[in-house]
């Protein structure tokens, strides 16, 4: 529905236009992911973007703070407060190009493992690692977080997807360990 407001000195006219689909059936929009879904089902759907370089579902498969920190990047500077969707996907794909490169288009992949996180920090969103390998023998780390609940702070936070999983962080895997596990290594608990 849309509304027109047109005033002149005397007079107040209101038009309204309801715009009906070209198609007779409507297509009702399912959120994706809901509280629900599955990680392992939210990782496929991310390799299916992936495969299909279709950078808006990426984007939106990517956990809230990640999609603000991809957005923030694609900012030329301060000044540039909100940078376009095709701007953020051209930044997103240059950085999944040169950090990940043969993820974005690949012919097929396979999940072999995924586990929660082994030492979970109390107090921490839950966290998904998933290992995963291209056809093309390359292999990468997915790291999924569920998010929080609602707790009445930032409105941007309550936007359907509470209790979600989402994407956190995708890294190449090298000679057997991942970029994450060589760069910042867990310390081991003494028994």
């Amino acid at each position: 529905m849309r509304w027109t407001l047109i005033t002149t000195s005397f007079l107040l006219h209101i038009h309204w236009q309801i715009t009906i689909p070209k198609s007779a059936a409507l297509v009702a929009t399912r959120q994706f992911p809901t509280k629900e879904t599955r990680p392992a089902d939210v990782l496929n759907a991310q390799l299916g973007a992936l495969r299909d370089s279709d950078m808006d579902a990426t984007f939106r498969l990517f956990s809230r703070a990640r999609r603000l920190a991809i957005a923030d990047s694609a900012r030329g500077d301060a000044r540039e407060w909100e940078p376009s969707q095709p701007k953020i996907n051209s930044q997103m794909r240059a950085t999944l190009d040169r950090e990940c490169p043969g993820l974005v288009g690949h012919k097929s992949s396979r999940v072999l493992s995924m586990i929660a996180d082994p030492d979970p920090v109390r107090g921490r969103l839950p966290m998904k690692i998933c290992r995963v390998r291209l056809g093309a023998g390359q292999y990468f780390v997915f790291t999924l977080t569920r998010l929080s609940g609602y707790d009445g702070g930032d409105p941007r936070d309550c936007d359907g997807y509470e209790k979600c999983w989402f994407v956190w962080s995708i890294r190449p895997e090298r000679k057997g360990k991942s970029e994450a596990s060589v760069k910042n290594p867990r310390p081991s608990l003494k028994r």
